[in-house]
């Protein structure tokens, strides 16, 4: 099952991997020229273009994500005569009535998004926020595909993507609170020498 997940996200990939690198070369260009003109105000212009050259590369894979998300969800489908809405939460996870993949695969789905929004801000930092933009995300794409006929609107949908964009937070979490163990042991170890 893991492979079939593994050819799904491959194929998708590569059905929209050229426009959106030129999107992300787009927004990464617009968001390091943005970048470069506010270092020419700030005293410490290194570590600002430092920073000013990670925030365009994460915007630039932002902007990637969403075009593919965007892609899969709406553009690779063709439209239904019948719509279909689903509002009992956790009905879908019978294996009996619906593929286990798909449950994965949306899970997947939002866990890069997770990643990528925890650099950008500080409000993105916190689990609240994160839960929010992720159920708010997800609302808005069953929406899109109900509204346009390309797909069904199914809560569970919205549970496993909000879940992934969870997951990726707590990865970014995680990362951030070893880094911080490891400095802090850096810095005493430093101390003592």
């Amino acid at each position: 099952m893991f492979e079939i997940v593994k050819q799904d996200i491959l194929k998708f990939l590569s059905m929209y991997l050229e426009e959106g690198c030129r999107l992300a070369a787009a927004a990464f260009f617009l968001m390091f020229l943005i970048g470069g003109c506010c270092a020419r105000k700030c005293e410490k212009r290194q570590f600002f273009c430092l920073r000013s050259f990670l925030v365009a590369a994460d915007v630039a894979l932002l902007a990637f994500y969403v075009y593919t998300v965007i892609g899969i969800t709406l553009l690779s489908r063709i439209g239904q005569s019948v719509t279909y809405v689903n509002l009992c939460p956790f009905s879908s996870f019978d294996p009996s009535v619906v593929d286990p993949k798909y449950i994965y695969e949306n899970l997947l789905l939002f866990v890069p998004f997770g990643i990528l929004l925890y650099p950008l801000a500080e409000p993105f930092r916190e689990a609240w926020a994160v839960l929010l933009i992720g159920a708010g995300c997800s609302l808005a794409i069953e929406v899109a595909q109900l509204v346009t006929k390309l797909g069904c609107f199914i809560v569970d949908d919205i549970v496993t993507n909000t879940a992934g964009m969870l997951a990726g937070y707590f990865v970014c979490r995680c990362t951030a609170w070893i880094a911080g163990r490891i400095g802090a042991a850096r810095n005493r170890n430093k101390f003592l020498l």
